[in-house]
């Protein structure tokens, strides 16, 4: 029976104090395909959010993918991946990145971790995967949460639905899944951790 899953060995990817299980496979493809994925500027000495432009981007984007790249090529087949970050960089924006979110945070690291959410409306964007199990059980679950600025949604939304209707592609095919959605609403938080 196919199942539509993905076989292959699992690599611990470290990254300072944070730890990802993934596909090494699947992350060194990913880390040749040159996506256009909007960076969203939070840094706490900003008043407002603001959408960073393609230039930007695509220099975070480089950043992140010769980070891991420069790992994972001494370590093809390794079952522990520890990524040394560039002082530009910030893990935040890091694990967006490689857990396929399709909106990236960036803020500068002079302020630590903070940043200038707090009290901004938001968009708030969750996946929500209905699993079936034999013939008559299913769990609901939410795979992915993500936000982003109201000011920023309108120009970040396309990224998104592509985003999305990949995630429908990719999963089609895979027999536990019975139902997607992507469902949106406007929320507004006293702080938002990183």
């Amino acid at each position: 029976m196919k199942t539509g899953l993905v076989k292959g060995n699992l690599t611990v990817v470290i990254v300072e104090d944070d730890v990802l299980i993934c596909n090494l496979d699947l992350l060194k493809t990913k880390l040749t395909v040159a996506a256009v994925i909007p960076v969203i500027d939070v840094s706490a000495n900003l008043e407002d959010p603001v959408l960073l432009g393609r230039e930007d981007v695509g220099l975070i984007v480089c950043d992140i993918q010769r980070a891991v790249q420069s790992c994972s090529e001494s370590a093809c087949s390794a079952t522990i991946l520890d990524i040394s970050l560039p002082a530009v960089l910030n893990r935040t924006t890091v694990f967006r990145y490689l857990l396929d979110y399709p909106v990236l945070y960036w803020y500068t690291l002079e302020n630590s971790t903070e940043n200038c959410l707090s009290m901004v409306p938001l968009r708030n964007w969750k996946v929500t995967v209905k699993l079936k199990w034999g013939g008559t059980h299913s769990t609901e679950h939410v795979a992915w949460s993500f936000s982003c600025p109201e000011n920023c949604a309108q120009a970040v939304e396309p990224a998104v639905t592509q985003w999305f209707n990949i995630i429908l592609l990719k999963t089609k095919d895979v027999c536990v899944v019975d139902d997607i959605r992507l469902q949106t609403e406007r929320v507004v938080l006293p702080a938002v951790a990183l």
